[in-house]
């Protein structure tokens, strides 16, 4: 709501087992898939990692109340992991 209070979400991942630095995308999607925000950290080495999301879509705007799927997807040697994890939006 814009009061400061828990206005901002981290996005915390390890990357494990990756042997050259890997391009790492971090989105928030709908649960039927669309996305609504994405950012590309770029290329990161293994080890704990964080982004933040303010719970605005690409245009700028709040997103509804809801829940939301996390999505890390990293680029490896051997092709592309991905983990998605929920997250409740609560105004």
């Amino acid at each position: 709501q814009g009061d400061g209070v828990n206005d901002q979400l981290s996005i915390q991942y390890t990357l494990l087992r990756v042997r050259q630095a890997s391009e790492v995308k971090v989105g928030v999607h709908t649960l039927d898939g669309r996305r609504v925000w994405q950012t590309q950290p770029g290329v990161q080495s293994a080890g704990r990692h964080a982004v933040g999301w303010d719970g605005r879509d690409e245009a700028g705007q709040r997103v509804r109340p809801g829940i939301y799927l996390v999505r890390v997807e990293v680029a490896t040697d051997k092709g592309s992991e991905v983990r998605i994890r929920s997250v409740a939006v609560i105004y």
